[in-house]
């Protein structure tokens, strides 16, 4: 570890010297331990900073506290980011979102944003500006959450998708262990008993996702994650999923 910290101090930092508050390294530092504790996003990763900032100050500095969350507006096909609004805790992130869409052009664009930004009032807000959105929805959302839950828990639903094209399941194998991701994705919503309240949506999906670790030369087991919103005992990441107006072109996350 001491030697990896040490490689870190190597790597050019590139930002404005005067708008920096924390270290290029600590923030580093941070997305690694929060990648191997199998944080899948921005604002999983901050959520991970806050909740170990007294293990991590053992490798960083962190001299101004936690990072703080910036909401970004970039465009996924090249790169480039057009906007950014800072939220200093994790309950402006919404207002900070919203602002940030007041600022942009997004006419025409397909917005993405992950589940912290599920709101009924940011669809409206997007479709008011003629855009269409990709939303993603976790276990933290309740109701909205369970009602795809079911939705997608039928099996003539799911044989329907799969029959349509609609199914698609991958397998990947990095860093000693096995990951099977499932996703099933429809424009047979009408009896989604939520859809009246999401402005345009015209489609749902729902994706599972499983790990394992070879622990020998024929069996395996799970991998361990920390404990979020949607993993159940048999480690799958369970139930999560996007309501959507179109395909993925921008997206909005939340930064450090």
């Amino acid at each position: 570890m001491e030697e990896l910290l040490q490689w870190m101090e190597y790597i050019e930092d590139i930002r404005q010297e005067q708008k920096v508050r924390h270290l290029l390294k600590d923030i580093l530092v941070i997305v690694l331990f929060a990648t191997l504790a199998n944080a899948d996003d921005w604002v999983e990763i901050a959520l991970f900073a806050e909740n170990y900032q007294d293990y991590l100050i053992k490798y960083i500095e962190l001299k101004n506290g936690s990072p703080s969350h910036i909401v970004s507006a970039w465009s996924k096909e090249d790169g480039f980011c057009f906007g950014q609004k800072a939220a200093e805790e994790k309950s402006n992130e919404i207002t900070a979102i919203s602002e940030l869409l007041e600022k942009l052009q997004i006419k025409g664009q397909i917005v993405t944003i992950d589940a912290m930004g599920t709101q009924k009032g940011i669809a409206e807000k997007i479709r008011y500006k003629r855009a269409d959105y990709a939303l993603a929805v976790k276990g933290s959302q309740g109701t909205l959450y369970e009602g795809l839950r079911e939705y997608f828990g039928e099996e003539g639903l799911r044989r329907k998708i799969r029959e349509t094209g609609g199914y698609k399941k991958t397998q990947e194998k990095a860093h000693g262990q096995t990951e099977t991701r499932e996703r099933y994705q429809t424009e047979d919503i009408k009896r989604l008993s939520q859809r009246k309240d999401w402005k345009g949506i015209k489609r749902a999906s729902r994706w599972k996702r499983k790990a394992w670790k070879k622990r020998g030369k024929a069996d395996g087991v799970p991998v361990f994650y920390k404990q979020l919103a949607g993993r159940n005992r048999n480690n799958e990441q369970d139930g999560e999923g996007t309501l959507e107006c179109g395909k993925h072109a921008l997206a909005f996350g939340c930064n450090l």
